[in-house]
């Protein structure tokens, strides 16, 4: 990555060393977003749940979008924990980064275990269907037929890794975490008071299928 005019003197002010640690250089309302912590994103380090809240809540802004959440790292932490989780704190998630779920279609959760950050994608949508669509009746087993104008759900859930394990036992490892996360997800936004529209409700996240996404791979260490 090549960094030129105020970009690069913003690099230098950050990474130069010497400098007061403890200087906060980001404003952010859920995290500390010290020099220290900006350190973190040198090659080699550990990367600091404060630095990915903070693009978090440059992605949300003031306001939670209502088709994109940007959740912060103490979601999934707290219900992968559960013995931590906090009424309090997942109130002020659901006020700050959250909103209604009429028109949701993508929830972005970063995920972490060991040393390792990953990122899960869930996408839950209506799309208008231009095709006709069958379905058997199970009663009394009547075929069915939906023309131009139905709406069927877009279901994914995505797991997004620039550092792919090469042992299937981390990856089951991740993908279960994307699961128990996703399945809270699921339940939570069943809840009416995320929806205008109270006559109807997406199909359960827990029953979408994990799917990998294709990305390039980090050098071991970077």
């Amino acid at each position: 990555m090549r960094f030129d005019g105020d970009n690069l003197a913003i690099v230098v002010y950050v990474f130069t060393s010497g400098m007061d640690d403890s200087e906060r250089l980001v404003e952010d309302s859920h995290c500390d977003g010290t020099r220290e912590r900006l350190l973190s994103l040198k090659p080699g380090c550990e990367l600091f749940d404060n630095v990915i809240n903070m693009v978090v809540g440059m992605c949300t802004g003031d306001k939670a979008d209502g088709r994109k959440w940007w959740l912060p790292t103490t979601f999934s932490h707290m219900i992968l924990n559960p013995h931590q989780l906090s009424a309090p704190i997942m109130e002020y998630i659901k006020q700050r980064y959250m909103g209604l779920a009429d028109d949701l279609m993508m929830i972005y959760v970063p995920m972490h275990i060991g040393n390792h950050w990953y990122l899960m994608i869930v996408g839950s949508h209506q799309r208008q269907n231009h095709e006709v669509v069958y379905e058997t009746h199970k009663a009394d087993n009547i075929l069915l037929a939906g023309g131009l104008g139905c709406y069927i759900w877009e279901k994914k859930l995505v797991y997004l890794d620039s550092c792919k394990s090469t042992e299937e036992v981390e990856t089951a490892s991740r993908i279960s975490q994307m699961k128990e996360v996703a399945r809270y997800i699921g339940v939570l936004i069943r809840s009416r008071s995320f929806w205008d529209n109270k006559d109807g409700f997406p199909p359960l996240i827990s029953e979408f299928e994990p799917e990998k996404a294709q990305t390039g791979q980090q050098a071991p260490g970077s």
